[in-house]
């Protein structure tokens, strides 16, 4: 307990709340924390996590490894062994992910209903049914899907994820704006929608546009930068290449019968025979289903890089698929570099083991 006691006081951001905690520290009994690690053990999202990667990389090698990949994450013991929210965070939100790519939309709304109430960045995750109901007919040219009562449908099951966030905020401005009379709070009227949580982020945890971007936390940057510049490679990645992906999306289709009638009509030379080279094969991670997934990515890792303490991606990011996916592409694609961060994050596993 001392060297718990000890790593918490030096890492808190906040020294009475932390001497509270560690009073209350030795009065919890051991039976719920050992009954929430056991929970955690059974919530593994590994065996999720494959069957969420064969869906969309359509390899049983490429899954295989993007599973195994998991168990070498940068928060091993909170992700897995801890009676702490980030193990049925991340179940909850395979699961939910899992369901969308099956078209289950109503699981896919109770699963990430669940999700955002272990974690507030859950609201989040409510872009994947956007993307599976409105986008996806979009972009495939079957327009007449998107009828008004599709729409009405796919906001009814968006708003279901948004509810564990919104009674929390509900619950504080009743609690402390409304029974409190004689000593009201300053953020219960700021803003046209006052909420405890963003009180909270900004008062306690200095938690800002740029806020942490200060010299004395450059440690904590250097300790993410691992996982965020895997985030940010695989997205660039993918990104770059979305022409290829969609080409349909930055080509008009009046464009191709133009360029035809002017290769008629202009005269020019015979084209030599020219040896037909063999095409590149397409890279497994560059499936079509992928892009909602990279932009979820891209929003988190923007958002922990500017506006949050970025040591918490250590934590955060292992939650998104697309992390072990990012992995995969390394090793697959750029070994020296994949193995680099494998062994980086093994000693991190070594290390809390």
């Amino acid at each position: 307990m001392g060297v718990v006691s000890s790593y918490f006081r030096s890492s808190c951001a906040c020294p009475d709340t932390c001497s509270r905690v560690q009073g209350l520290a030795p009065q919890i009994p051991p039976a719920p924390l050992l009954g929430g690690a056991m929970l955690a053990v059974l919530f593994d999202p590994t065996h999720v996590l494959y069957r969420l990667s064969l869906h969309h990389l359509r390899s049983p090698s490429a899954a295989f490894l993007a599973a195994a990949l998991s168990l070498l994450s940068s928060s091993p013991a909170t992700l897995r062994f801890a009676p702490y929210s980030e193990p049925f965070f991340t179940y909850c939100s395979y699961q939910g992910m899992w369901a969308c790519a099956r078209t289950r939309w109503v699981s896919a709304s109770v699963w990430f209903a669940l999700a955002s109430a272990f974690r507030s960045n859950g609201v989040l995750l409510s872009g994947f049914i956007v993307w599976g109901m409105l986008v996806v007919p979009y972009l495939s040219g079957r327009r007449d899907l998107l009828t008004p009562a599709r729409i009405l449908y796919c906001t009814v099951l968006v708003a279901i994820p948004l509810v564990p966030f919104v009674h929390h905020n509900y619950r504080g401005y009743v609690l402390f704006c409304t029974s409190t009379a004689d000593r009201r709070p300053e953020w219960c009227d700021r803003g046209l929608l006052p909420s405890i949580y963003a009180h909270v982020q900004r008062a306690y945890w200095n938690v800002g546009f740029l806020r942490y971007w200060t010299v004395s936390n450059m440690p904590n940057f250097l300790l993410a930068l691992p996982i965020l510049g895997n985030v940010y490679a695989f997205c660039g990645f993918y990104l770059s290449r979305v022409a290829q992906v969609y080409p349909g999306l930055f080509v008009r289709s009046s464009s191709a019968p133009r360029r035809r009638e002017t290769a008629r009509s202009t005269p020019g030379p015979k084209p030599r025979h020219t040896i037909p080279t063999k095409p590149h094969p397409p890279s497994l991670f560059l499936a079509p289903s992928l892009l909602p997934h990279v932009l979820h990515a891209v929003a988190l890792v923007l958002l922990l890089t500017f506006n949050a303490h970025v040591q918490i991606a250590l934590r955060v990011l292992p939650s998104l698929p697309l992390v072990y996916w990012g992995a995969a592409w390394l090793l697959v694609e750029h070994p020296w570099w994949g193995k680099a961060r494998e062994r980086y994050f093994a000693t991190m596993v070594y290390t809390w083991v």
